[in-house]
């Protein structure tokens, strides 16, 4: 365990770690870590912050390749950038509840981490921020988020789960990033967890291809009550899921059962040309949404 000698510290800002233990604690006295403070300090595994502690400054862990476990305090409020960018060992890490700030590229080239959920005060990810995270899997995303800038997510060719509340607000503020995961096919990304905006978004960005589309909207049969409601509202997003094949004669009844209900006459002739298609022509490849019942 580290001792007081080992770090340098001036009015409450820890400037220098000195010391070579694998397990470091940090003093009660610090309130910020300061910028590199332990840059590229290979002997450290594990790290413990005192309640107190508010901010952690540019680079202060970057490079420490062997640390696996970090405890961040409850009165963490920013971080700034590059804080974990290169520890290649570091696996998971929770972010505190009432955090503010996360710094551009923060957790860039975290090779070994695979889960993160980002704290409700968080409302913009910053350019880079876990770029090249290549075993990230699962990430949580928070309702108060505005803005996801770009690179956040590039390379992370791990990624399967993205989760996004129906009330986030970024609807229009996804900008490159997730244009990447979708449009660069960097891992399995599965749209089944995804919010309505989310969708809106992917469904009436033209530059998308069809298979790009079709890879991410296959909870269109899995959720249907969801995307009634969006298709109902948006018929440009009717439309292109119609033309490019995503319904099952279920799905199509489904939909015309709610725009009757509705009253919606534009969708219903539009569900029922597909319909009427699909029952011309039975033995159609009825495409890899569909139910295999339905062929």
């Amino acid at each position: 365990m580290s001792s007081i000698d080992d770090f340098v510290i001036e009015a409450g800002v820890l400037k220098k770690y000195k010391g070579r233990s694998p397990e470091v604690e940090i003093p009660r006295t610090v309130k910020s870590i300061g910028e590199g403070a332990f840059k590229d300090c290979v002997t450290m595994l594990k790290v413990h912050f005192p309640y107190g502690v508010t901010s952690i400054s540019r680079g202060a862990f970057q490079g420490c390749r062997r640390l696996v476990s970090v405890e961040l305090p409850s009165s963490l409020d920013t971080m700034g950038p590059n804080v974990f960018s290169g520890c290649i060992s570091l696996k998971e890490i929770n972010l505190p509840k009432y955090l503010r700030r996360i710094g551009v590229f923060a957790f860039s080239e975290c090779i070994s981490l695979t889960d993160i959920e980002i704290p409700e005060r968080i409302y913009m990810l910053y350019q880079g921020t876990f770029l090249s995270c290549t075993s990230l899997r699962n990430v949580k995303l928070p309702a108060n988020l505005v803005r996801i800038d770009r690179d956040v997510f590039k390379g992370c060719r791990s990624l399967s789960r993205i989760v996004v509340p129906n009330d986030a607000g970024i609807e229009n503020s996804f900008d490159m990033s997730l244009r990447e995961l979708f449009v660069e096919d960097i891992g399995s990304l599965s749209t089944e967890f995804f919010s309505r905006a989310a969708m809106t978004f992917i469904l009436n960005t033209p530059e998308y291809s069809e298979e790009a589309i079709k890879k991410n909207t296959t909870y269109v049969k899995n959720n249907p009550h969801i995307f009634i409601e969006l298709a109902m509202r948006d018929m440009n997003i009717l439309k292109r899921l119609v033309d490019i094949n995503c319904f099952s004669l279920l799905g199509l009844n489904m939909y015309l059962d709610e725009a009757d209900r509705t009253h919606n006459t534009e969708a219903k002739a539009i569900l029922l040309s597909a319909k009427i298609y699909k029952e011309i022509d039975k033995d159609m490849d009825l495409g890899e949404f569909d139910d295999d019942s339905n062929k």
